[in-house]
């Protein structure tokens, strides 16, 4: 929502600009992290109804994945419940929108799906991990009757690589090797 990218409304930072990003998990980093001046911010908090005293814009790489971490800091309880539905009521999901305190944090930009923002605020503090979490796992699967156990790895490397398009005409070598097997229903 908010962005400050260069020029005269942004402070580069060398440091993170909040604590919360000064030690990441392994492969993760910080690509970008500043400050929004003052009256940005006494802007912001005008269009979003309460008062705000400081607004940090963090740009995180998250193993390749860059999410944009928007952290408010409100000047009073009620204000935080103020930004927090403000920012809540413009995204899809509760997940880019967490509060912590007198902080609200709003995740965005092009790769920020719910579970990677759901991971950032695990991860980071601003949500309490759960004790379990449960995954949701789809196969396509065959059973198999007969097989030639040498060249099973060989099978499984060719469905991988005909996964992700690797490798051109992954459909003849699949034959070629499948024929060592036969599959059932």
């Amino acid at each position: 929502m908010f962005v400050w990218r260069g020029g005269p409304c942004a402070q580069a930072a060398v440091t993170p600009a909040e604590a919360c990003f000064e030690k990441m998990p392994p492969g993760w980093s910080v690509a970008e992290s500043f400050l929004a001046p003052a009256d940005q911010v006494g802007s912001i908090g005008t269009k979003l109804g309460a008062p705000i005293r400081s607004v940090s814009n963090t740009f995180l790489s998250v193993h390749g994945q860059t999410i944009r971490v928007n952290i408010l800091h409100a000047s009073s309880e009620p204000g935080a419940e103020i930004l927090h539905a403000a920012i809540s009521a413009m995204k899809g999901d509760p997940a880019f929108c967490v509060r912590d305190g007198l902080r609200v944090i709003e995740f965005t930009g092009k790769a920020a799906t719910p579970a990677l923002a759901t991971k950032v605020a695990w991860e980071l503090g601003f949500r309490p991990r759960p004790r379990e979490v449960r995954y949701r796992v789809t196969a396509d699967i065959a059973t198999v009757e007969r097989s030639d156990y040498m060249r099973f790895n060989d099978l499984c490397q060719l469905f991988f690589r005909a996964q992700e398009n690797v490798g051109g005409d992954m459909a003849g070598k699949i034959r070629e090797v499948a024929a060592s097997f036969r599959f059932g229903n």
